[in-house]
């Protein structure tokens, strides 16, 4: 039997089983405060269930309930996703030349066919990721490559005549160094809050310039850590620390707010396939 909320709910939920039962949790706060709804009501979530059926096994009953959780009509890729990602062995010591390696690599390796692999550019690709540079990223520039990596569009290019396709890494809510300090989040002045307009259009931008240099794979990263400020092992039921909230008030729960986000990254991305990582 399984029992689950749907996706796109408007809080953050999970479950717990322990010897009273099974409980549901539902986070509606605003960062960490109280949401203030005024006038409006909120649909918390909604919560589905399924049978258990004889004779079917774990992973048939897991396939029907991911579908039952997600509503019709998502987008969702037309063929399998598979190929490399340079992070898991680069890990940000990257460059043109080893991703193109990569490239060939990986489509030597692939079946020959119309459905190509992917090839996806991890972090180190960005401005202030240039030679000589050991640091993670410290600033949220994605408007260019740095000296290692030259022309992004025309590397994209040349990832497709290798014979994969073209994928990019990016961490929209970092901030830029010239970002105003209204488009910043109150809890963490080193990331964009994403309730404020002018910081949500620059990742509209940013995203929606990955998709014209060429990509037809976005990852985008960080947004668990950037909003909440805590790697979800450390989170327990608290998620956050208390007593924030984003720039706009406490007028929405934490949930709308990153729905909201989402919808931006995906509508700018068009076509391109998104995968999330840390979100």
């Amino acid at each position: 039997h399984a029992v689950g909320v749907r996706t796109g709910a408007h809080a953050l939920c999970f479950w717990q089983i322990d010897p009273r039962g099974i409980s549901l949790w539902t986070d509606v706060r605003s960062g960490g405060a109280g949401v203030e709804l005024g006038a409006r009501s909120l649909t918390v979530c909604e919560v589905v269930s399924r049978q258990g059926r004889a004779g079917e096994s774990a992973f048939a009953a897991l396939h029907a309930f991911c579908r039952q959780m997600c509503p019709a009509g998502v987008k969702a890729p037309s063929q399998p996703v598979y190929g490399s990602n340079d992070w898991y062995w680069a890990y940000g010591k990257n460059s043109a030349a080893t991703v193109l390696a990569d490239a060939q690599h990986i489509a030597d390796l692939s079946p020959t066919g119309a459905n190509r692999p992917f090839a996806v550019i991890d972090d180190g690709w960005q401005p202030e990721r240039g030679s000589g540079t050991q640091a993670r990223t410290t600033t949220g520039l994605w408007d260019r490559g740095n000296d290692k990596f030259g022309d992004m569009a025309d590397l994209a290019a040349q990832i497709r005549r290798a014979g994969a396709r073209p994928g990019i890494w990016i961490r929209p809510l970092l901030a830029p160094t010239d970002a105003p300090d209204s488009s910043r989040l109150p809890r963490d002045r080193a990331i964009l809050d994403p309730t404020v307009d002018a910081a949500r259009a620059k990742i509209a931008a940013d995203i929606a310039r990955l998709r014209q240099w060429g990509y037809e794979l976005i990852k985008h990263d960080y947004s668990t850590f950037d909003i909440f400020g805590r790697w979800g092992s450390t989170m327990g039921e608290a998620l956050t620390r208390d007593g924030w909230t984003f720039a706009e008030g406490p007028k929405r729960t934490t949930a709308e707010v990153i729905n909201d986000l989402y919808r931006t990254i995906r509508q700018a991305a068009g076509d391109t396939l998104i995968i999330g990582c840390n979100t």
